[in-house]
């Protein structure tokens, strides 16, 4: 019959209908190669199954086989067969190796000699090298080529320690070192000369000191006070300030820090009365002042020596001659005319005279004149330059430059008479040097036709300079050029605009020696000439109308209005301000500007307007050069924009190419502000600037150089303008002024 293995937990059996299957009993074993394999049958607990390939048991709980393991806490009694614990033979010669076998250790049974094992205590087992009881040194030496331990027997070192030891045991003897005296010292810094480290710091410099005899052991020697000094050389009628080693000592004399500071009006004297003593510092008395003895005495030095004069009587005058002074009758018998120079009486007829010859080699020579008893004549020799000339109850004329110490007070005119006519101009001039101003305050000036003067020479501090243009019938306007490069600096007019001298104008400048500059003092400002090179255009929002802001007009966009100021907005600083306001269309508002190709930039133009936002959203502010008639932008124009809010920058267009300023600044509403565009003289750069105008305070500042419109057909317009995208009527903004003009006089 063929035969299967029964289910698990069955077994077969014979009976008389043959082979049949039967439940096993409780607690019976079973040994498998495999793992059991599905679940168990009922009333199959308590049997365990034996996975002989990995030794795991199972038995079998609630119709399921459940892997078990044996806790080794369970083994109350007896112990665990030497075979289980490892392969091999396990017997006293063996020992359990990490790998579970049973091996016999390296040099025969016993514990290991030739291994670096080491005790505490000495093993009969163990060699004297590899037992540490008989250490008697406290050293231990490395046996070589073993890793095993001996015991070091000694090596002596005298006045020395042993700084290293050899394998073979020997000491290398050494020194005591710096390193050695201070833990971790790092040997940072050092000490000057002079001086020597007294502690040595960790990881620091050492702190120096200068050495004194009490660091110094016995009697002090002169090789310890000063280091191999030789005593070469000597001082004479000085002391050695420095002994130096085998050279001559620095020898210096007594200097006042040698000695200790003292009270006022003290010297070093020998004593006042008595022997000899070493001298002191003192106050002086009357017997140090020998020879002296007499009130009046005078001290002065003959050829060798102080001598005492003594005091003349009353009345006497004091001279002098080639060797000594004495004192003598004086000079005109101490009346008259006479002035006594330099040691010699003048003659009296030398003052009385009308003409009398200034004496050579006099200082100072005064005369009377005789003829006009009220004039009185002073001299000085020309070297001195202080004052020359004839002071008079009448008129004064000094001759030369003269120097003031005080304040020049004039009661009466002060008359600048001296002027110069210097040759015709018939070119540009730089750096002009026909005003000689040595004696001159007035230069009259001529041209052949319109010229420049960029430049001045023979500036000097304070001096006055007054530029007279003269007619001479053809149009010779005269342009004084503003800090203009063509000239040397300090030659330069400091003015922020050329100045027009129309023929008969005038314009006077003073030099400014801290700045190196001429600087502006007066100037005729309102001659027909002047006003025609530089032009001046000033709008006040006086009236609220359509045409009434002249030269500019003022018209609506889409239906915007312009009516009168809202309440409290005219005030004693803003007289005249209109209000601009949009209407129910959208982008409306109003504009005050002149033709949209009134104006072509050349250079020199200059705008200001004094506005006060009202609002900014939805709504768009262009201030200065701009062409638009619409909330369009501006074609062509340098200006300052804000668009829907306050944010305010400048910006240049040209042809509808337009730059705008890195950077910007953000204004409020209600508030007034003075926003100014200036080109510069090449008509380069363009700056923008707006200021706070109740304080004057600069809020920002920037310039731009591209999309300048300065060509042919780049026109623009002057003025401002103020839309609204919404349909709601408005508030947009107050205008109060514009204020346009030249800074370059202009060919016309």
């Amino acid at each position: 019959m063929n035969l299967r293995k029964p289910l698990a937990g069955l077994i077969l059996m014979l009976a008389a209908a043959g082979l049949v299957a039967a439940q096993l009993p409780q607690s019976v074993y079973f040994k498998d190669s495999a793992p059991p394999a599905g679940a168990c049958t009922p009333g199959s607990e308590g049997i365990v199954h034996l996975n002989s390939a990995t030794s795991q048991w199972y038995v079998c709980e609630s119709g399921s086989w459940v892997a078990k393991t044996i806790d080794a806490a369970v083994i109350g009694s007896g112990t665990v067969p030497t075979a289980r614990l490892g392969s091999g033979t396990a017997d006293a010669t063996t020992y359990l190796r990490g790998d579970q076998a049973w091996a016999t250790p390296p040099g025969g049974g016993g514990a290991p000699v030739g291994a670096t094992y080491i005790t505490q205590t000495a093993h009969v087992d163990l060699t004297a090298e590899q037992a540490m009881s008989a250490s008697g040194t406290g050293l231990v030496l490395n046996t070589t080529g073993t890793g095993v331990l001996s015991i070091f027997a000694g090596t002596s070192c005298t006045n020395q320690f042993p700084r290293s030891l050899s394998a073979s045991g020997a000491a290398t003897c050494a020194s005591v070192a710096d390193a050695d005296l201070a833990s971790n010292y790092s040997g940072i810094g050092a000490c000057g000369a002079n001086t020597w480290a007294s502690t040595l710091n960790d990881a620091a410099a050492p702190t120096c000191t200068q050495p004194g005899f009490s660091n110094l052991s016995g009697t002090a020697t002169d090789t310890q006070l000063a280091s191999n000094y030789s005593g070469v050389g000597a001082c004479t009628n000085q002391f050695p300030r420095t002994l130096n080693d085998n050279a001559a000592p620095t020898c210096a004399d007594v200097a006042a820090a040698d000695f200790a500071t003292q009270t006022a009006n003290t010297v070093l004297a020998g004593p006042a009365s008595g022997g000899a003593v070493d001298p002191t510092f003192r106050a002086l008395v009357v017997a140090d002042w020998s020879p002296l003895t007499t009130q009046g005495d005078l001290a002065y030095r003959d050829a060798t020596t102080t001598t005492r004069l003594p005091r003349g009587t009353d009345g006497q005058c004091l001279t002098s001659n080639a060797s000594t002074i004495v004192w003598g009758s004086c000079a005109g018998g101490g009346g008259g005319d006479n002035i006594t120079v330099n040691g010699a009486a003048a003659a009296d007829a030398d003052f009385d005279d009308a003409t009398p010859a200034a004496p050579e080699g006099t200082n100072v020579f005064w005369q009377k004149d005789a003829l006009t008893p009220n004039n009185l004549s002073a001299y000085v020799k020309a070297a001195t330059n202080l004052i020359a000339g004839v002071i008079t109850t009448a008129a004064q004329s000094f001759a030369g430059a003269k120097t003031f110490l005080d304040d020049l007070v004039a009661d009466d005119n002060v008359d600048l008479t001296a002027d110069i006519t210097p040759a015709q101009i018939t070119a540009d001039q730089n750096d002009y040097a026909g005003c000689t101003w040595g004696s001159n305050t007035i230069c009259r000036l001529d041209a052949d036709q319109r010229r420049a003067i960029t430049g001045m020479t023979a500036g000097s501090d304070g001096r006055i300079a007054i530029l007279s243009n003269l007619d001479n019938g053809a149009d010779s306007g005269i342009v004084i050029k503003g800090e203009n490069a063509s000239s040397t600096a300090a030659n330069r007019f400091n003015i922020a605009a050329d100045i027009m001298l129309p023929p008969e104008g005038s314009a006077s400048f003073f030099y400014d020696a801290t700045l190196s500059r001429w600087r502006l003092l007066s100037r005729e400002f309102f001659h027909p000439a002047t006003v025609r090179a530089t032009p001046l255009i000033l709008i006040e929002a006086l009236h609220t109308d359509v045409d009434t802001y002249a030269p500019l007009l003022g018209v609506a966009v889409s239906s915007g209005t312009n009516p009168a100021a809202n309440a409290g907005l005219v005030t004693g600083d803003h007289p005249g301000v209109t209000r601009i306001r949009s209407s129910t269309t959208a982008n409306s508002g109003w504009r005050i500007q002149s033709d949209a190709g009134a104006f072509r930039l050349g250079g020199g133009e200059y705008v200001e307007i004094i506005f006060n936002p009202a609002v900014f959203t939805a709504t768009t502010g262009r201030f200065g050069f701009c062409d638009t008639t619409s909330s369009a932008d501006c074609v062509d124009g340098a200006y300052l924009e804000y668009s829907t809010s306050g944010v305010t920058s400048g910006k240049t267009a040209n042809n509808s190419t337009r730059s705008t300023t890195a950077t910007n600044v953000t204004l409020s509403a209600a508030t007034w502000y003075r926003g100014a565009i200036s080109v510069n003289a090449a008509a380069s750069t363009v700056t923008f600037a707006v200021w706070d105008s109740a304080t004057g305070n600069l809020l920002w500042v920037d310039s731009l150089s591209t999309n300048i419109p300065t060509a042919s057909g780049r026109e623009t317009a002057l003025g401002l303008i103020a839309t609204n995208s919404t349909t709601t009527a408005t508030d947009l903004l107050h205008f109060d002024m514009l204020t346009y003009f030249s800074s370059r006089a202009l060919a016309r």
